[in-house]
């Protein structure tokens, strides 16, 4: 349960980030450009602390009610790592500035991401789980799969650092025709 928690708390931040609250405010962000760096800083600290975080620590609350100190601890500090992990992933290709950008709905986007989401959903949920479960019953392989998912979480930042070194924030143009989802082409 943590598991999907985690999903569904990172990519709904991560697309509430892309609607702005107010548009006419983000001529702070136009003024003063801030890097690709400081925005996936922010976004990546709104994620943790609004949808990684909490889930980790309902999680630990959950567990030390059921299991033992060390297997809760455990099992709480795997689901915050590959929520990190998941963060990371989320972000790879970010350059918006949370909240400052027009959105414009794209109508492919939905049909063309949901098998892509459902499938990352049902492996993250299930094998995962499976791994986390199994180790679980061994402290050495609990530390293990934990140097695992720092490693990764590192080597994505650096990877990412790497390649949007020199790309700047995007400020999406507003549209002014209305935009439908066409999701069901019968109504085409």
């Amino acid at each position: 349960m943590p598991l999907v928690l985690v999903f569904f708390a990172v990519f709904g931040l991560r697309a509430a980030f892309t609607i702005p609250t107010e548009l006419e405010a983000n001529w702070v962000f136009r003024l003063v450009q801030p890097t690709v760096r400081e925005s996936v800083r922010a976004s990546r600290w709104l994620i943790v602390m609004l949808g990684v975080a909490p889930v980790s620590l309902g999680w630990l609350l959950f567990t030390l009610a059921m299991w033992p100190t060390p297997t809760a601890l455990g099992a709480s500090a795997l689901v915050l790592v590959t929520g990190l992990l998941l963060t990371e992933l989320a972000l790879s290709n970010w350059t918006k500035v949370p909240f400052a950008s027009a959105h414009e709905p794209a109508t492919e986007t939905l049909k063309s991401r949901a098998a892509w989401y459902t499938t990352s959903l049902l492996m993250y949920q299930f094998i995962l789980s499976e791994l986390q479960f199994r180790a679980l019953h061994s402290w050495t392989t609990t530390m293990t799969h934990l140097a695992v998912g720092a490693t990764l979480v590192i080597a994505i930042r650096t990877w990412r650092a790497h390649m949007l070194r020199s790309r700047t924030p995007t400020f999406d143009v507003i549209s002014s025709e209305t935009t439908t989802l066409n999701l069901s082409e019968a109504l085409s």
